[in-house]
């Protein structure tokens, strides 16, 4: 097992270290630009595994991994540089056609009313060729384009992208780091025994009416994105600091499409919660926002219940909620090393910045009906979303 993983870290950082075997690759190609040269693992303090369920020092960050900065993220808003379809481009010439010029003026001008001179019918006979050629290069390009949805939409993993439509460039971000953070939790991450999670695990608020189902949702980047004031959020909303009552902090807000109904639709099927990697405060913040009369969101499990890597990786260990059957429980976040430990309880969502158009969580909710309906939702996962099968898969074949 690699020892790249232990309990035992202080910092965050941007996007997961994809380490397989001997060989360090990166879990974005934007992180390959920033890290130093020297790949040798960071010592850590000799402490004990338990000291990772405390708050860190930069307890106001939200759950982006990316930003050291206090409350609301201010990474830019994309990862990779965006891919684009376009078909093979065609340049055609224009050659102006030459003409004998005869001494005579009016020959070139003894026009019948059914004939056109020879310069006309040049002009004519050219500029229809490059009509022509124009044509040939548009049929080309609607087929190529055609090609490529077919090939999308016959992807073996194409359904792990929940809406009806989707980009190229889109799918190809979505299931690479879907795939790296899984490859990474597998052959990287070694969770605590079953004895020592029962010790720290936490008892999470009873709903009203309960479902017998617990669905835990991520927050970042998953059912809302926060940024700084000066990219114009849709919304800023006030978090008190962790440590001082009378001091606080904006958060720049913008909330993902079809979140409301994705809550309200939901809450009838499961028992809501709220699993994150952010701090405490943030995510009560943000919460009351979205749910501000409870109706549909009953706990909140934050940074303090996360487990810690030493490079600042946060992992959501689904046995640290107290009562809750992994049979019955699914966890629903943008970044699949977050569910390492129970790969088969997760459910990966395409990450979200501030598209308007964006409709993953309206997709979403059947999938979820039909999970909430499961005797194990882990099967119901493992012959639907296929992850493991997903990991295992050579990266040329993705």
């Amino acid at each position: 097992m690699d020892k790249v993983y232990h309990f035992k870290g202080k910092t965050t950082q941007g996007h997961l270290k994809h380490m397989t075997d001997n060989q360090a690759g990166f879990y974005s190609e934007e992180e390959a630009e920033d890290t130093p040269p020297s790949m040798k693992p960071t010592e850590t303090k000799k402490s004990s595994f338990q000291s990772n369920f405390a708050l860190t020092n930069s307890a106001n960050l939200s759950d982006d991994q990316r930003t050291k900065q206090r409350g609301a993220n201010e990474q830019e808003n994309n990862d990779f540089e965006e891919f684009s379809i376009r078909s093979p481009s065609q340049t055609v010439g224009y050659t102006k056609p030459t003409h004998q010029h005869s001494n005579s003026y009016s020959s070139n001008l003894k026009v019948g009313p059914n004939s056109l001179t020879a310069d006309i019918k040049s002009r004519f006979l050219t500029n229809h060729s490059v009509s022509t050629v124009d044509s040939d290069a548009e049929a080309r390009r609607i087929a190529k384009k055609n090609e490529i949805i077919d090939a999308l939409q016959s992807h073996p993993f194409r359904h792990l992208i929940f809406s009806n439509s989707v980009t190229e460039a889109t799918f190809k971000k979505h299931l690479t780091l879907t795939y790296r953070g899984l490859v990474y939790a597998r052959k990287c991450l070694k969770g605590p025994s079953d004895k020592f999670i029962k010790s720290k695990q936490v008892a999470v608020p009873d709903p009203k009416y309960p479902k017998g189902k617990t669905l835990l949702l991520d927050l970042d980047e998953t059912l809302i994105h926060s940024c700084s004031l000066k990219e114009n959020p849709d919304h800023i909303i006030k978090a008190k600091a962790d440590n001082d009552d009378k001091v606080g902090y904006q958060i720049g807000l913008r909330v993902r499409p079809y979140c409301l109904e994705f809550l309200q639709k939901l809450a009838q099927y499961w028992d809501i919660y709220i699993f994150t990697a952010s701090s405490p405060t943030y995510a009560s913040a943000i919460v009351k926002f979205l749910d501000p009369e409870g109706k549909y969101i009953n706990g909140i499990l934050n940074r303090s219940n996360c487990m810690e890597t030493k490079n600042g990786f946060f992992i959501k260990d689904l046995r640290i909620v107290k009562g809750k059957d992994l049979k019955k429980t699914v966890l629903v976040d943008n970044l699949a090393h977050s569910f390492g430990f129970q790969i088969e309880n997760g459910i990966p969502i395409l990450e979200w910045h501030q598209d308007k158009n964006d409709q993953e969580l309206k997709h979403l909710i059947g999938y979820l009906i039909d999970a909430s309906q499961a005797e194990d939702v882990r099967v119901f996962n493992r012959e639907r979303l296929r992850l493991i099968e997903l990991s295992d898969s050579r990266v040329e074949d993705i």
